[in-house]
């Protein structure tokens, strides 16, 4: 039985999705705009342990945007569910989802059907893909950068 069928995509509505730079190559790489995918939070708004990012006068969390129905932009309605619209280039934490980057089940986990094992190959892809982030996100919030727009932190990124 798949454990997507009759979905009603919790993960995909109650959770934000923080990005990574491999992230937004992926959504690149799929012909999504990038204007269209991602989006912004305010630091505080939400917790996340992904770092923040300096934009303007303050700073905030790149994740997947969402549609006016709350459901990310990539959830897609098949087969009497929700599936992802990029499965198979979705965003990390979709993949791992519902476990973290450091393997546990999420506390939260709205997805009962599927436990799967911890892939430990994604998990440490997972771990350099944040390194990565965090290396870029550091450099990005310490420069002298006028503006900080979230266009111009995305062309860094991709730089």
């Amino acid at each position: 039985m798949d454990p997507c069928s009759g979905c009603d995509a919790g993960c995909c509505s109650r959770f934000f999705v923080p990005l990574t730079c491999r992230d937004v190559k992926a959504l690149m790489g799929c012909g999504l705009p990038l204007a269209d995918a991602v989006g912004w939070i305010e630091v505080g708004s939400v917790f996340c342990s992904f770092p923040d990012v300096r934009l303007g006068d303050g700073y905030c969390y790149m994740v997947l945007k969402r549609r006016e129905d709350g459901l990310c932009v990539l959830a897609s309605s098949q087969e009497g569910g929700f599936r992802c619209g990029l499965h198979g280039k979705h965003p990390l934490l979709c993949r791992l989802y519902p476990r973290t980057l450091h393997g546990e089940l999420c506390r939260s986990n709205l997805c009962r059907n599927v436990q799967p094992p911890a892939d430990a190959s994604l998990l440490e892809s997972g771990l350099k893909a944040l390194g990565e982030y965090e290396d870029k996100v550091a450099r990005w919030n310490t420069s002298k950068r006028a503006g900080r727009l979230p266009e111009d932190f995305i062309r860094f990124l991709l730089a």
